[in-house]
């Protein structure tokens, strides 16, 4: 069961001006680097 409707979730990102990530993985190696902090910063 979600702790917040998807609706709420997609409102308050677009209020907040900030986006939603979709992340998938099949394997705790597909997680890992996800969950790690860059080594490197990048400029966006």
């Amino acid at each position: 069961m979600p702790l917040v409707s998807f609706s709420n979730l997609l409102r308050d990102a677009q209020d907040g001006g900030y986006a939603i990530g979709y992340f998938e993985s099949w394997d705790l190696a597909s997680v890992k680097p996800s969950s790690m902090p860059p080594k490197k910063r990048i400029p966006l």
